[in-house]
């Protein structure tokens, strides 16, 4: 009988043990099919400028042109995200963009991603990015 018991609390303690160790930041899959702005915390109209960051050169442009900001951001608005597979142990990224109201990040993501929800690539998403970044940044820095 207590080698019975010895044996159940050896067991007990390796599956602890196991689901311990197995711990990792859970996944939140974009259910569907979302906007940006749900994402947003505030008012989107309020933000005043966008930073890019490219993934292969790691050039960040700087963009503070109120209009330009705001055409931008009206441009991507609705752009769909649907939901991908859980693409948290991919390496690097195309761009990562951060938009700021008064110097304060608001929001960032990058092209595949919003914090822990993961979606597929979207080519109007970055074909958007690129076209912001052939217009004249106010600052480009590496």
């Amino acid at each position: 009988m207590i080698r019975h018991w010895s044996k159940l609390f050896l067991l007990l303690t390796i599956l602890s043990l196991f689901s311990a160790c197995s711990h990792s930041k859970p996944n939140t899959p974009i259910q569907s099919e979302k906007q940006l702005y749900p994402f947003y915390p505030g008012d989107l109209s309020k933000a005043d400028e966008i930073r890019i960051r490219s993934g292969s050169t790691g050039e960040l442009h700087t963009y503070t042109d109120q209009n330009q900001v705001q055409l931008w951001l009206e441009s991507i608005r609705d752009i769909p995200f649907f939901a991908a597979p859980d693409r948290e142990d991919s390496v690097g990224y195309l761009y990562h963009v951060y938009i700021l109201e008064q110097g304060e990040e608001t929001l960032s993501f990058y092209t595949a991603s919003i914090g822990n929800h993961y979606f597929t690539d979207s080519e109007e998403l970055r074909s958007k990015i690129e076209q912001l970044l052939l217009l004249p940044a106010t600052s480009i820095a590496i």
